[in-house]
């Protein structure tokens, strides 16, 4: 597992590595699009968004860091978060990627309606609790945790489950079932893959999806260089035509169900796959 990769799932709170059972981690959907700008920037608009930086960054850091690794060091600097991704929507203006100024900003507005929506959920607190720090494993550590604040009488929450609705955390909770346990596994129903299951599918794929198809569903690198030169701007669409090229070739025995181990066998967490298991608790 890259360090790039590994970023995308953590935060300055925890390890760079994933833990023993990554499916229990929750991509960061500001942190997923920083990967998708690094894969899909030319050389040439690379070398500008860094000279736009010259003097914001520490030059020796300018030179060696990828794109991705620049706008992970502007959020541990407090330039940018979660919720502030203006900067680099305006980087993007002035690069001349107007595409990805627009998805940038639809991004930062998504992720504060979400906080918005935790802020206001009965039984949740508006205000954020001052001083916690959100862990996303589990482990004695946490409870401790837990625990002193209980007795401290500072903490709002039972010792049931953790606290999520801090406004300043950037974790994305959507794959939580509202405890610490994994969510439980259904098999999918062996029905037929429409275009509709495959274009969420690849809106969910985080990182890594290359390597999945490369080992798992029969893609070439001729496959992905020819898929990226179709859809130079689109990932999603890229994604789209590796599954439909592996449903094609699988032909009629290419299902629900068949996809979904596949994804499975290639260690996908199972929360970016589970909508295709709706509806059938077998």
């Amino acid at each position: 597992m890259s360090r790039k990769a590994a970023d995308m799932y953590s935060t300055d709170a925890v390890p760079t590595e994933f833990p023993h059972n990554p499916r229990s981690w929750t991509p960061v959907p500001h942190k997923q699009l920083f990967v998708r700008i690094e894969e899909d920037l030319v050389e040439d608009e690379r070398r500008s968004l860094k000279g736009l930086l010259y003097g914001r960054i520490p030059a020796g850091k300018l030179q060696k860091y990828s794109v991705g690794d620049i706008f992970r060091h502007m959020e541990r600097m407090g330039q940018i978060s979660a919720t502030n991704l203006e900067p680099i929507a305006v980087l993007m203006e002035t690069i001349h990627r107007k595409d990805w100024a627009i998805k940038v900003r639809t991004q930062e507005e998504q992720t504060r309606a979400t906080h918005r929506q935790r802020a206001s959920a009965p039984g949740r607190s508006s205000q954020p609790l001052a001083g916690r720090r959100q862990y996303r494993t589990d482990g004695p550590g946490r409870k401790r945790t837990r625990d002193a604040a209980v007795r401290a009488g500072t903490s709002t929450t039972s010792d049931a489950a953790p606290a999520t609705d801090g406004l300043d955390s950037d974790e994305d909770s959507s794959g939580s079932n509202g405890n610490d346990e994994p969510p439980v596994k259904r098999r999918a129903p062996a029905n037929p893959i429409t275009d509709a299951h495959l274009a969420k599918l690849a809106r969910n794929m985080p990182h890594g999806w290359k390597t999945v198809g490369l080992e798992c569903f029969g893609a070439t690198t001729a496959d992905i260089d020819r898929w990226r030169t179709k859809y130079p701007n689109d990932r999603d669409m890229q994604i789209v035509e590796m599954f439909k090229s592996w449903k094609d070739k699988t032909g009629k025995t290419a299902t629900l169900r068949t996809l979904c181990d596949k994804l499975d066998k290639a260690d996908v967490q199972y929360n970016v796959y589970s909508f295709l298991t709706e509806g059938n608790s077998e």
